[in-house]
Protein backbone atom coordinates (compact mmCIF):
# COMPACT_ATOMS: atom_id res chain seq x y z
CA UNK A 1 0.00 0.00 0.00
CA UNK A 2 1.18 3.39 -0.96
CA UNK A 3 2.19 5.86 1.91
CA UNK A 4 -0.82 8.38 -0.05
CA UNK A 5 -3.76 5.23 0.07
CA UNK A 6 -2.38 4.66 4.02
CA UNK A 7 -2.75 8.15 4.53
CA UNK A 8 -6.28 8.69 2.96
CA UNK A 9 -7.41 5.68 4.63
CA UNK A 10 -6.00 6.92 7.91
CA UNK A 11 -8.31 10.26 7.34
CA UNK A 12 -11.34 7.78 6.39
CA UNK A 13 -11.27 5.87 9.65
CA UNK A 14 -10.76 9.33 11.81
CA UNK A 15 -13.31 10.91 9.91
CA UNK A 16 -15.84 7.82 10.53
CA UNK A 17 -14.74 7.58 14.27
CA UNK A 18 -15.52 10.31 15.34
CA UNK A 19 -18.95 10.99 13.29
CA UNK A 20 -19.69 7.12 15.10
CA UNK A 21 -18.66 8.72 18.65
CA UNK A 22 -15.62 6.05 18.98
CA UNK A 23 -12.95 8.16 18.75
CA UNK A 24 -12.99 12.52 20.03
CA UNK A 25 -12.09 15.53 18.95
CA UNK A 26 -9.92 17.78 21.12
CA UNK A 27 -8.11 20.43 21.30
CA UNK A 28 -4.94 21.40 20.31
CA UNK A 29 -2.19 19.61 22.23
CA UNK A 30 -0.01 22.64 21.94
CA UNK A 31 -2.22 25.54 22.59
CA UNK A 32 -5.54 24.37 23.06
CA UNK A 33 -7.27 26.06 20.11
CA UNK A 34 -9.56 23.52 17.40
CA UNK A 35 -7.34 21.11 16.24
CA UNK A 36 -7.39 18.49 13.37
CA UNK A 37 -5.97 14.52 13.71
CA UNK A 38 -2.26 14.04 12.98
CA UNK A 39 -0.85 10.33 12.02
CA UNK A 40 2.74 9.76 12.90
CA UNK A 41 2.16 6.03 11.96
CA UNK A 42 -0.70 5.37 8.87
CA UNK A 43 -0.62 2.20 10.09
CA UNK A 44 -2.25 3.08 13.24
CA UNK A 45 -5.29 5.14 12.03
CA UNK A 46 -6.93 5.52 15.01
CA UNK A 47 -3.95 6.95 17.47
CA UNK A 48 -3.48 10.44 16.43
CA UNK A 49 -2.25 14.04 17.77
CA UNK A 50 -4.45 17.01 18.00
CA UNK A 51 -3.29 19.86 16.55
CA UNK A 52 -4.30 23.17 15.57
CA UNK A 53 -3.53 24.14 11.57
CA UNK A 54 -0.61 26.06 12.78
CA UNK A 55 1.28 23.21 14.67
CA UNK A 56 -0.03 20.92 12.53
CA UNK A 57 1.51 22.64 9.26
CA UNK A 58 4.80 22.64 11.23
CA UNK A 59 4.96 19.13 11.71
CA UNK A 60 4.66 18.75 8.29
CA UNK A 61 6.56 21.63 6.75
CA UNK A 62 9.08 22.30 9.79
CA UNK A 63 11.30 24.03 6.96
CA UNK A 64 9.14 26.89 6.45
CA UNK A 65 9.31 27.71 10.36
CA UNK A 66 11.77 28.92 12.25
CA UNK A 67 11.26 30.55 15.97
CA UNK A 68 10.51 33.88 14.95
CA UNK A 69 7.90 33.09 12.79
CA UNK A 70 6.13 30.32 14.82
CA UNK A 71 6.12 32.71 17.51
CA UNK A 72 4.24 35.07 16.05
CA UNK A 73 2.19 32.72 14.82
CA UNK A 74 0.77 31.39 17.99
CA UNK A 75 1.29 34.26 19.87
CA UNK A 76 3.76 32.88 22.50
CA UNK A 77 7.59 33.46 23.27
CA UNK A 78 10.41 31.58 21.10
CA UNK A 79 10.98 29.81 24.47
CA UNK A 80 7.27 27.39 23.32
CA UNK A 81 7.86 23.78 23.78
CA UNK A 82 9.42 21.96 20.58
CA UNK A 83 6.49 20.06 19.43
CA UNK A 84 8.26 16.69 19.83
CA UNK A 85 8.92 16.72 22.86
CA UNK A 86 6.32 14.28 25.57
Amino acid sequence: MTTRTAAVRARKAVEYAVRSGKLKRQLCEKCGKSAQAHHDDYEKPLDVRWLCPVHHAVIHYPYVFDNRKLSSLVGQESTERPLDAP
